[in-house]
């Protein structure tokens, strides 16, 4: 959109291992824009997928 501020951020995290050695792996993406009104980025959309 026209002047707005977004902000796109890629991680890659983990889950705490369980008691039998096994990890969950995720690939996470937000979306963040900027809420000129309160001085905030806002979360704008989530998306999470198990990669492993």
């Amino acid at each position: 959109m026209d002047g707005e501020q977004v902000a796109t951020v890629d991680v890659t995290t983990s889950s705490i291992e369980d008691g039998a050695g096994n990890r969950a792996y995720f690939d996470e993406t937000y979306e963040f824009i900027y809420d000129q009104t309160t001085g905030n980025f806002l979360i704008t959309d989530i998306v999470i997928e198990q990669t492993w």
